[in-house]
């Protein structure tokens, strides 16, 4: 029922994928995907990775560990920017500590808008300009 689509070669397919589906590549092959909520993803191929779709969050903490993360184990980014995964803004945590931390950004933020330094205004959170 299904006719697969053939192409002349890969630089032809991976043309094809990138105005096809409009996806935003990074460098090597990395990618941002709707179904991985905005994180940066790739399809790695290796020892620890055998064709599975990795985030580039964990996979930056792994290499710079040098083991596989356990599920269990949490990546965080400290600047909250899902796509800035820098080893430098990345903090390795469980869940307890993770909501923890994004328990004290609400605490903050409560603090900068009673000194008026953040404002609320239809649905989001802004910085005051002085």
């Amino acid at each position: 029922m299904f006719q697969q689509k053939t192409y002349c070669n890969l630089i032809c397919h991976g043309i094809m994928q990138k105005k096809m589906n409009k996806r935003t590549i990074y460098e090597d092959g990395w990618r941002i995907k709707k179904a991985y909520y905005g994180y940066v993803v790739k399809r790695i191929w290796n020892d620890r990775h055998k064709g599975e779709w990795v985030t580039q969050h964990r996979y930056n903490m792994e290499q710079y560990l040098g083991r596989k993360l356990l599920r269990t184990e949490i990546v965080h980014h400290i600047d909250m920017d899902k796509t800035n995964n820098n080893i430098n803004n990345l903090w390795l945590c469980n869940h307890s500590t993770h909501t923890t931390a994004h328990g004290s950004m609400n605490i903050a933020v409560a603090g900068l808008i009673e000194k008026g330094l953040v404002e609320f205004n239809e649905g989001k959170y802004y910085l005051k300009e002085k």
